[in-house]
């Protein structure tokens, strides 16, 4: 399930973001404390069930909202070992390439109707939407795990075999680090393999504005960036910057964890505010925490109320039909009540 929410516009991290990361015995202070900070976030609702990781974005070049959705198994293989079961909608119910294989798809948020599947994305999982504003380009960060089966993938790359997930360090055991599926029109789309070797779960990119917008210096733990890369749980940053926007597969740079580290749990999202010189990170599952901080080292946790920033409630079972006119219609023919049993009905 997704709930779609809105933040203040203190905290409305439109068209910006940011990220970045550290391995020495002497390690800097990391400190994740909480304040009496308190965003604030109204539910919206949720539009489907059962998809995995899913970004909303702007699409300038129709003044649009979609989202990326990362569609994990289908019907063909119900064995979702998780409370979620399957996703309804997989599209190996229509083409076979895709059965039993984990994908990226894009979706116009106000209809509902799905406006391309990534064919080079199947058997990859973990997708992360990031829009490039300046170039104009969606890129589409993901890693080569396959969140269905191990079967091979019809257009590669072939399995990784006896690899580590995390290992930075000794090549021989890395499992495919982090790709990008990049393209300025929705349909043509282009496949690379990034220069990050990290290979665990979900990642998440954001734009730095330029240190002539900041209002205090750059941290001197960071070097100059225009991109930043935040991984699960906050186990490496990287930074990048590339004065061209339209290919982020390469000139990343791996920060060591006494440069930059944590701030972040499950799927986490970054975005940076030059208003405030702030990182900010939303990440979580079942319950999700919003933190900020100016030099990836020192961290603050919302607090109050917005502690943790968005749980399980009431407004979850509500349909979003506000935002998406075909939320009602896509819950009913997902059989959401039998993929939530542990919910109240829809």
């Amino acid at each position: 399930m997704i709930a779609v929410t809105r933040l203040p516009a203190a905290a409305t991290l439109r068209s910006s973001a940011g990220q970045l990361l550290p391995v020495l015995i002497l390690l800097a202070a990391l400190t994740v404390v909480a304040s009496a900070w308190s965003p604030a976030w109204t539910n919206h609702g949720a539009y489907d069930a059962v998809m995995c990781e899913t970004t909303p974005f702007w699409w300038p070049h129709d003044r649009k909202m979609y989202l990326l959705e990362s569609i994990c198994r289908g019907p063909a293989n119900p064995g979702w070992k998780t409370k979620y079961g399957y996703y309804w909608g997989h599209e190996e119910q229509w083409n076979a390439t895709y059965t039993n294989h984990s994908y990226f798809r894009i979706r116009d948020l106000a209809s509902g109707d799905v406006v391309a599947n990534i064919s080079s994305s199947i058997g990859f999982g973990f997708g992360s939407a990031f829009v490039d504003y300046d170039s104009g380009t969606l890129h589409i960060f993901g890693t080569p795990k396959d969140r269905d089966t191990d079967t091979p993938r019809p257009y590669g790359p072939p399995p990784y075999s006896g690899c580590r997930s995390n290992d930075m360090y000794d090549p021989s055991r890395r499992c495919g680090g982090v790709w990008v599926f990049s393209t300025k029109d929705l349909s043509g789309w282009r496949r690379l393999q990034t220069d990050v070797q990290w290979s665990g779960a979900n990642v998440g990119v954001g734009r730095v504005y330029a240190d002539n917008n900041r209002h205090s210096p750059r941290p001197s733990n960071l070097p100059p960036h225009k991109y930043i890369m935040a991984t699960e749980s906050g186990s490496y940053w990287a930074v990048n910057n590339n004065a061209d926007g339209s290919d982020l597969s390469t000139g990343w740079s791996t920060l060591e964890p006494a440069r930059a580290r944590g701030g972040s749990k499950a799927c986490p999202s970054v975005r940076y505010l030059p208003s405030d010189d702030y990182y900010y990170t939303v990440s979580g599952g079942d319950t999700v925490d919003i933190m900020r901080s100016r030099d990836l080292l020192q961290w603050e946790r919302s607090s109050g109320n917005m502690s943790p920033f968005i749980q399980a409630s009431a407004g979850d079972v509500q349909t979003a039909s506000g935002i998406m006119s075909s939320a009602a219609t896509n819950l009913v023919n997902g059989h959401a009540n039998l993929s939530f049993p542990f919910r109240a009905k829809w």
